[in-house]
């Protein structure tokens, strides 16, 4: 009789899925409930794909910088506020975008020979950043080319996965890891002479490596009427993998 992999009807299968770590060994079946002639094996298969990243994620930061602290808290305090507006405006598809760490801190300041304050003026900088995120990414790199036109600029432009690609990419692996098994199981049921395989225990631990793309930008100073182009992005490739361990149930 050829060995045939199945899932175990009587006993009750475990499946874990744990994600961007490493398998936790799983003991839920009682070895004391083993019959005469059965065998548990223990087994792990890995799948590995790369994948394009579909999804850009934009930074872009106004500054200003000063003696008159208050005046440049409302000179970013605007210009925050005008590139909100844009942004809304643009209503870009499939696009979310937020405010980010607002700073205000000495630039610079006269000190003496010990360390201490001089005196006299003291150089400010504030700043507010704002991240948008979305898979339309022509539509992003429009608006970021105008808020750059705008004074505003690019502290970081990426590719990465959504989450939406990665859980269609990890079904296929799960997939992918399974079938290994169920031939592994099988091959190994036939070689000790045993008529049966069955998955009584499934851990599945997924990972992410890649190192995405990136762009940067020095601050703007032209104009908000400069015509100014769009950055340009060009989407990087992740390696998404994937690692099966699972318990066979072997029976004569």
């Amino acid at each position: 009789m050829n060995p045939v992999l199945r899932f175990a009807s009587a006993l009750a299968v475990t499946i874990v899925i744990f994600g961007a770590m490493p398998a936790i060994a799983q003991n839920q079946f009682d070895l004391s409930a083993l019959k005469e002639g059965e065998i548990l094996v223990n087994l792990d298969a890995t799948s590995q794909r790369e994948v394009e990243q579909d999804m850009l994620v934009a930074h872009v930061q106004y500054t200003a910088q000063g003696t008159d602290k208050t005046a440049l808290q409302n000179e970013v305090n605007q210009a925050i506020s005008r590139a909100v507006q844009k942004i809304e405006q643009a209503n870009a598809d499939d696009m979310s975008f937020s405010t980010t760490r607002y700073h205000v801190y000495i630039h610079d300041q006269r000190r003496n020979r010990d360390g201490t304050p001089a005196g006299g003026d003291v150089t400010w900088r504030a700043q507010q950043g704002i991240e948008m995120r979305g898979e339309n990414s022509a539509a992003i790199l429009e608006i970021v080319g105008q808020l750059q036109a705008d004074g505003l600029h690019v502290t970081g432009l990426n590719f990465t996965l959504s989450s939406r690609r990665f859980a269609n990419v990890t079904d296929v692996l799960i997939s992918d890891a399974l079938d290994k098994l169920t031939a592994r199981a099988n091959r190994i049921a036939a070689d000790l002479g045993k008529s049966s395989a069955a998955l009584v225990e499934v851990n599945v631990s997924t990972n992410q490596h890649y190192q995405p793309r990136m762009m940067r930008a020095e601050m703007s100073m032209a104009s908000s009427d400069a015509a100014m182009a769009p950055p340009a992005a060009v989407p990087g490739q992740t390696d998404v993998s994937l690692t099966v361990s699972a318990r066979a149930l072997l029976k004569p």
